[in-house]
């Protein structure tokens, strides 16, 4: 009974958080804007917080479980898996140098600084993986029944997806570019996840990869 239950709310919530994802969030931030004057976080923070909250309730057994293991977690393969998608990322970039325009802001311009990092390097790998791998192999070896390829491949591409505003921020080639390196990243996350069944440690490598990501912004803003 409660692993039916378990299923259901995320089925649910997989359905909810897909179509607010896509264009529904919008329509919430319009209710909460006017409420927000003067308020410590702005309307899309609140919102990740609100989402941040409500994964941490839906699926509890699965992160719960996930830290009751984590001295199982092997970081050594952790980190070996980042060498690899961060050097393939790093490949991916010097094949389109020069080819890139990107008309995009960083982290660092505008106001709020500490709270975009605190949900860059905390909020959104949680969220993300616990949506893309826990949510999306759930449904997809439980309702739709693939197999563990079908569900790395499927999986990785809806995480570059998620990703698609900063995919339409620039050019072709800038779109082409980062999907790639966003794919390899959520190959990385499915990888960890099929190999130790434990959602911590794709979670890990997601925060390491977004810390060196804030690293590099940081390096490039104030030093460039």
């Amino acid at each position: 009974m409660r692993s039916k239950m378990m299923g259901f709310n995320i089925l649910t919530y997989f359905i909810l958080f897909s179509v607010g994802f896509f264009g529904g969030f919008r329509y919430l931030k319009e209710l909460i804007t006017p409420y927000l004057t003067g308020f410590f976080f702005n309307d899309e923070e609140v919102i990740y917080i609100i989402i941040f909250i409500y994964f941490l309730i839906v699926f509890f057994p699965i992160w719960n479980d996930g830290l009751k293991n984590i001295k199982k977690i092997d970081m050594n393969e952790i980190l070996t898996v980042q060498c690899v998608t961060g050097i393939l990322g790093v490949i991916v970039m010097v094949m389109f140098k020069g080819l890139i325009k990107n008309g995009s802001t960083t982290i660092f311009d505008g106001s709020g600084v500490v709270n975009k990092i605190l949900i860059v390097t905390v909020l959104a790998p949680i969220i993300e993986e616990l949506y893309c791998r826990s949510a999306v192999f759930f449904i997809l070896k439980n309702y739709i029944k693939v197999s563990d390829g079908i569900c790395l491949l499927i999986s990785s591409l809806i995480f570059a997806l998620l990703h698609y505003k900063t995919l339409l921020e620039g050019n072709a080639y800038f779109v082409i570019c980062y999907f790639l390196i966003y794919l390899f990243l959520g190959i990385g996350c499915s990888y960890l996840y099929l190999k130790t069944g434990n959602i911590i440690s794709p979670i890990i490598l997601h925060i390491i990869w977004n810390v060196y990501t804030i690293g590099g912004y940081l390096v490039e803003y104030y030093f460039d």
